[in-house]
């Protein structure tokens, strides 16, 4: 498992601590409108997360979405994981996730074009 090594607050008195992270990979692709509103698109950008585990059960790990505190529970055998221990697990799923992406919208395309061609037969 990875570990991240962190610092307590200066004012505070804390001694430095070894938090456990999670990773998940994702891609970001952001866009900006020209001056005529035309909508433009960066290339996408591989962005890893971190995730900073906060209690870690016989299951699984608890860890933190935001900075507000918001968590997340995370099976550690699960075949679909949000995170993962190590970012060569973290790869792997976010392929996983694309391949199906793909998958799935493959298929929908492919009803469209269905739906699309039947209507243009159907008379009026």
């Amino acid at each position: 498992m990875a570990e991240v090594q962190r610092t307590g607050g200066i004012l505070s008195g804390e001694k430095p601590y070894t938090a456990e992270v999670w990773y998940r990979l994702e891609v970001v692709t952001y866009s900006h409108l020209d001056e005529w509103e035309n909508v433009y698109f960066d290339r996408p950008q591989v962005s890893w997360r971190e995730y900073e585990v906060v209690k870690t059960t016989p299951k699984g790990v608890w860890v933190t979405l935001t900075y507000f505190g918001e968590k997340r529970f995370i099976l550690r055998d699960a075949k679909k994981r949000f995170a993962c221990p190590t970012k060569a697990e973290a790869k792997e799923s976010f392929i996983f996730r694309k391949k199906r992406h793909i998958k799935i919208l493959t298929a929908q395309l492919k009803e469209a074009q269905e739906a699309l061609r039947v209507g243009e037969k159907a008379q009026a």
